[in-house]
């Protein structure tokens, strides 16, 4: 399996915890089966590894039958399920907005999803073409609140993420989620990428709306290496 983008892996969350609030506070659900639910724990357990584990057997067994998958699967299947069970429903509150375009949506509709605009932020994906913008749109937001140099990251394109900080682009920039581009390299485990954004000035200890900094992402996705990184370069910054 393809390991996913930093913008499909921040869309797979949000569907995610959105569909687990549906499923503590909807009134249109149908009935779920009690398969069903053992199930939807399991994956809930898998999904989110910080959850303390459970003690009662069944429950126990429910983590361990969804143990082999990872923790992305676990995430797309508990949705999937959430759907089946009431299609179009996860989202229809007012307070669930679907999340952000995915890379794939992003690659077929360009780079500012529906509305299709190419420009910046598709040159930015593609790592070529950038210069034409800079550096007048070195900082534009899409619909999403991504920069260029958001996109870039995501797309692990060096020579793009080159070119808008020789042309000052914001390093710190945040999107949607609060997230900046440091935050997107540790969840990629985009070393490289990491430390030219440090080199540039990005700041290590900026949290995103979840309060999670860069190093805790790094490390919450298995990238020891990029996690120690740029935990070297807090443990400076807050030294300094």
């Amino acid at each position: 399996m393809a390991v996913p983008s930093a913008l499909e892996a921040l869309a797979l969350r949000r569907d995610f915890e959105a569909a687990v609030e549906r499923l503590g506070t909807s009134t249109s659900l149908p009935p779920i089966d009690e398969a069903v639910q053992r199930r939807l724990f399991g994956l809930f357990h898998r999904a989110t590894p910080t959850a303390p584990l459970p003690t009662a057997a069944e429950q126990l067994q429910a983590c361990e039958e969804a143990a082999a998958l990872s923790e992305e699967e676990a995430m797309r299947e508990y949705v999937a399920i959430l759907d089946a069970l009431a299609p179009g429903d996860v989202f229809d509150s007012d307070d669930d907005a679907p999340p952000p375009p995915s890379a794939s949506c992003l690659a077929a509709c360009g780079a500012e999803g529906t509305r299709g605009a190419a420009g910046v932020f598709e040159a930015a994906r593609r790592g070529a073409g950038v210069d034409a913008f800079l550096p007048a749109e070195r900082d534009a937001t899409d619909e999403d609140g991504l920069t260029p140099l958001h996109h870039a990251v995501d797309a692990e394109e060096e020579r793009a993420v080159e070119a808008l900080l020789r042309s000052g682009a914001a390093v710190d920039a945040r999107d949607g989620m609060r997230c900046t581009p440091l935050h997107y390299a540790a969840l990629l485990g985009a070393s490289g990428i990491a430390r030219r954004l440090l080199e540039a000035g990005a700041d290590p200890l900026l949290l995103d709306d979840e309060g999670k900094d860069a190093v805790a992402i790094a490390r919450a996705e298995g990238h020891a290496a990029t996690a120690d990184l740029i935990a070297a370069a807090a443990a400076s910054r807050a030294g300094a």
